[in-house]
């Protein structure tokens, strides 16, 4: 047979394989690749042309250059009145990022900062103070509609500034399409 066994073809077809690869990688300098077949009808490559060979087109291999880094603008400067101070993280409690409320006459939004800050909302671009410096915000009536509340903390503790991620929330009430359902009478039992 030759010099791998029935057993060894798909070993030998993998070693082939594995020749044709480093091979065509080291044919980078060189740009000319020989095949001959042997009396099985195997492919034999070689970088020399040798009697019975046949010239073989190998296209160059694909490569990719980085963009050149160019030095970009500065970052934007945060006035100081808008950067976040160490200390504690202000967040937003209540309402839950995509919350839904459903035939709701009031909401109420709670948030955590720093001790002593006076905190003040922005739901949907208004701002809304707080009346008792406490950060629980009652909104009465809420109209059906999707908001976006922000709470900001200013002042306190070494003039504290810090904001809350925005969560966005959902009001669903009855419309004439869906009006809200009936509380059931127990008068018919």
């Amino acid at each position: 047979m030759g010099p791998f066994a029935a057993r060894d073809v798909p070993r030998g077809r993998a070693l082939l394989g594995l020749g044709l690869a480093a091979l065509l990688c080291g044919t980078a300098a060189a740009t000319e690749v020989y095949v001959t077949y042997d009396k099985e009808g195997r492919p034999q490559y070689s970088d020399r042309p040798q009697p019975g060979t046949q010239k073989v087109e190998v296209t160059p291999a694909q490569t990719y250059e980085a963009p050149k880094q160019t030095a970009s603008a500065a970052p934007p400067v945060t006035p100081p009145a808008q950067r976040a101070a160490p200390g504690p993280a202000c967040r937003i409690v209540s309402p839950l990022q995509d919350e839904v409320f459903l035939n709701v006459e009031s909401l109420t939004i709670t948030a955590i900062g720093p001790p002593r800050a006076t905190p003040s909302l922005l739901l949907n671009g208004n701002v809304i103070a707080s009346e008792d410096g406490m950060p629980v915000f009652t909104i009465k009536p809420i109209p059906r509609g999707t908001y976006t509340a922000t709470v900001t903390f200013s002042g306190g503790t070494a003039g504290a500034v810090c904001r809350t991620a925005t969560v966005t929330f959902h009001v669903r009430q009855p419309s004439v399409i869906r009006p809200a359902a009936q509380p059931r009478s127990n008068a018919g039992r």
